[in-house]
């Protein structure tokens, strides 16, 4: 018994000395092939939509030395690495491409147990987009639709709101609201969820009209200008700001932006900081006010400025417009930096219309036409790219039809033009007109591409 109890301990000591050398074979073979990749994490959506997104790269070893310019990006995307511990950060200088497969390579890096290098490798895909447009067809006896397309990809437009007298809309991912007029002039304001077959009716602060409609581009949060209707010849509110938080993270209801005397804004124009929970309001003498409506950070005067002209693509640099000339506030910094605008020899002869800015180095979007003989609209409209490197047509209309606003998408990569026929006339809706036969073309504005029309206008990138 004693023999067999021996020889079981000398086979059992046996096999774990035999377990012991491979495990420890493998841990030197592991280390001695470089560092690995364990996990990688990148927030998709917020990636599209803001510049400075980050993509973490978690090895299983830490990262001894690395070249900071061996990050390749297909396709190109403009990053900057560095790495702390085991882990890898790559960040993108602009907001990615929509509906897109990047793949990311890291050569050269190399861990602390061995000098042969790794090439890390990492693939993930951005989300899809949809272009959205606003269809009056009262005049013609049906209801307003709310249409929606697939960007760059095959799809019908789709009908995913309808109502007599849509004024505008907006949306934040799949949640959707819009305001409409009664018989009496009179606005209300609906909002529609996912997986709701009857849009919720807003309770508006008083009875009158809503204009200046907005969504945050990266929060849950609505915003709107109210005027209410004359009472004994006076009204309760004029412009005034409110908000609504479809989240309820920053407090539930239709909630006034206050002044410093606890009355609500008067607003002359408005604008939600991609990013934030923040906006800039601009009051009827052109100062502009920061305002965090979580209400962690007091109100911050930005300056006075005849006009705001939104946002760099994914940035919280603010465009403004005076009439000597253009400043770029950047909100996370505090400064104010006036900009250059490149000529365009394409413009000679030609009116000049809206200007959107691209960048930072001044390259802009820019609406030329040419005025018609008979004094009527202008005519001989096109859209175009005007940089360091030159100005090219972007799009030009057919003869028969002109163009009538233009918006970029929240990541500067396409453009929605808005299109009027020759036989289009105004619609008659008060406050926000807009026509018959319109047509919204998306436009890509690396390429010059058509990817996409809807009917209607008043797309929301505007």
């Amino acid at each position: 018994m004693s023999t067999d109890l021996s020889r079981f301990r000398r086979r059992l000591f046996g096999a774990l000395g035999v377990l012991a050398v491979l495990v420890a074979t493998l841990g030197i073979a592991g280390s001695a092939q470089g560092p690995r990749l364990e996990a990688a994490a990148i927030d998709p959506v917020r990636s599209v939509q803001l510049a400075g997104q980050q993509l973490r790269l978690e090895l299983n070893q830490p990262v001894v030395s690395v070249e900071r310019e061996s990050v390749v990006v297909t396709p190109a995307a403009a990053a900057a690495l560095s790495s702390e511990g085991s882990t890898l950060t790559i960040t993108f200088e602009q907001p990615l491409e929509y509906s897109r497969e990047y793949s990311v390579s890291v050569a050269g890096v190399v861990g602390p147990f061995t000098s042969t290098a790794s090439t890390i490798r990492h693939s993930f895909r951005t989300p899809d987009e949809f272009a959205y447009s606003l269809h009056r067809r009262s005049t013609e006896g049906e209801k307003d639709a709310v249409l929606r397309r697939p960007l760059d990809r095959p799809g019908d437009q789709e009908i995913i709101f309808s109502a007599p007298r849509i004024t505008a809309f907006v949306h934040h991912g799949d949640v959707l609201a819009a305001t409409t007029l009664d018989d009496d002039g009179r606005s209300a304001l609906s909002v529609s969820m996912p997986g709701e077959a009857t849009p919720q009716q807003i309770t508006l602060p008083t009875v009158g009209t809503v204009r200046a409609l907005a969504a945050s581009p990266t929060n849950a949060i609505l915003g709107f200008l109210m005027t209410s209707a004359e009472v004994n010849g006076e009204r309760r509110f004029e412009n005034a700001l409110f908000t609504l938080d479809l989240s309820g993270a920053i407090g539930g209801g239709v909630r006034p932006v206050e002044a410093a005397d606890g009355s609500p804004m008067r607003v002359s124009d408005w604008v939600f900081v991609p990013g934030t929970t923040s906006i800039v309001v601009q009051d009827y003498e052109q100062a502009l006010t920061l305002v965090d409506l979580a209400g962690i950070t007091a109100n911050t005067p930005v300056g006075r400025h005849s006009e705001l002209r939104g946002f760099l693509p994914g940035t919280s640099t603010l465009v403004v417009a005076d009439p000597d000339g253009g400043s770029l506030i950047d909100l996370a910094a505090g400064t104010t930096t006036a900009i250059e605008l490149p000529s365009s020899e394409l413009a000679r002869g030609r009116y000049l219309g809206k200007a959107a800015l691209l960048d930072g180095d001044g390259t802009h979007l820019l609406a030329l036409s040419s005025p018609a003989a008979d004094g009527g609209p202008a005519t001989d409209s096109v859209l175009t790219h005007v940089g360091a490197d030159g100005t090219r047509t972007l799009y030009e209309p057919p003869a028969d039809s002109r163009i009538a606003d233009y918006c970029v998408s929240p990541n500067g990569q396409f453009v929605a033009v808005e299109t009027l026929g020759s036989a289009a006339r105004p619609d008659g809706y008060p406050g926000v007109p807009g026509f018959t036969n319109m047509l919204t073309l998306i436009v890509e504005i690396g390429t010059a591409r058509v990817v996409s029309g809807l009917s209607g206008g008043f797309s929301d990138w505007c």
